[in-house]
């Protein structure tokens, strides 16, 4: 009966040793979440490659991703352009007038002129209607 207390003892202390260094290691092996920059990055180099491969849905998935992430004028141009793919006009061309507005900066001067492009393409596939309005008098 005396052999099972140290046995007894022997085991609460690998417990106790095992607990104190396992969760300490066991955070060490999870990988650091990505920076926000470099999750944009990874989620529109997948979405471009969705694009290219014209699966929209799945690149609309990926820029969506990437803009919540870090928002660009970039990403919201590949966005505005996957939503004019996907047949959703007013949506891209809410995206894309945000992606122009955005574009300020001479680092986006190209994404300017390319979502100038995409809005007066969006703008075609719109429907709209003019009213006039008389006067009221008859003047």
């Amino acid at each position: 009966m005396h052999r099972t207390r140290p046995y007894l003892a022997h085991c609460v202390l690998w417990l106790c040793t095992m607990t104190t260094f396992a969760a300490p290691l066991a955070a060490q092996d999870k990988p650091a979440a990505p920076a926000p920059q470099e999750a944009a990055r990874s989620a529109y180099a997948r979405g471009v490659e969705a694009f290219s491969a014209q699966s929209f849905s799945l690149a609309y998935e990926q820029f969506l991703l990437a803009e919540q992430a870090f928002p660009s004028p970039n990403i919201e141009l590949m966005l505005g352009r996957t939503l004019a793919k996907l047949g959703r006009y007013v949506e891209a061309r809410t995206v894309l007038q945000r992606a122009q507005a955005g574009s300020s900066s001479p680092k986006y001067a190209n994404t300017a002129q390319l979502a100038t492009a995409e809005l007066a393409a969006v703008d075609q596939q719109l429907a709209r209607v003019e009213l006039e309005i008389g006067d009221p008098h008859g003047d």
